[in-house]
């Protein structure tokens, strides 16, 4: 329904482009032709906004290569350093991990696993750090962020089970719901561990290593 309903939503702002491509040609004045380019303008971002909405709904069968782990976990970092720009250092890193394989869709596994990041920072308590452990373990490869949090506002295992459900005021509660389902793909585990007395949430991601 979502994705039909924002197809049609999309068709309809591409007509009213259309017609504002229209105006900007009977336009006499520079005044007039700038104020038509900055509808468009908005009615371009109104348009990407439906057109992101609608894919958080769908995800496509991935592409799976194999992929040394430490390798992973080098680009996976750089990619975050595109993500979150300036956040990505203030990131502290721990761990060390063996050269091990996995089965992974590059592309759409590094966008799951930065919704899980840009989360944690933008659900930020004031003053908290925000840190992540890799390593190979029991034969899996394991990726935790660890976050400090005084209050939870709902229980971490219902978080993204569910879609348009957010705590945010301007959310739409798709971003974690769009990387659980990746992570389905990958049979990668998410767990989330909360230690009320040292104030750490512990997000635990846990993919297989990839079969001989």
């Amino acid at each position: 329904m979502v994705r039909h309903l924002t197809h049609d939503a999309r068709n309809g702002l591409n007509s009213v482009d259309l017609q504002a491509a229209y105006v900007a040609e009977l336009a006499v004045d520079d005044e007039t032709r700038a104020e038509v380019k900055q509808l468009r303008v908005m009615i371009s971002s109104a348009t990407k906004l439906f057109q992101s909405l609608s894919a958080r709904f769908w995800v496509a069968t991935p592409h799976l290569v194999t992929y040394s782990a430490p390798m992973f976990l080098e680009d996976f970092r750089d990619r975050l350093k595109r993500t979150l720009q300036n956040r990505a250092n203030e990131i502290t890193w721990t761990g060390e991990v063996a050269e091990i394989p996995l089965r992974v869709d590059v592309e759409m596994i590094f966008s799951g696993l930065s919704e899980f990041f840009k989360n944690a920072f933008d659900f930020r308590e004031a003053g908290q750090q925000i840190a992540a452990h890799a390593a190979s373990k029991d034969g899996h490869f394991q990726i935790e962020l660890r976050e400090g949090k005084t209050v939870l506002p709902s229980p971490p295992a219902q978080w993204g089970v569910d879609p348009l459900i957010s705590t945010r005021r301007d959310g739409y509660g798709l971003g974690l719901f769009h990387a659980r389902q990746i992570l389905a793909l990958h049979e990668a585990d998410l767990t989330f561990d909360y230690d009320s007395s040292a104030g750490r949430l512990t997000t635990r991601i846990t993919f297989p290593i990839a079969e001989a």
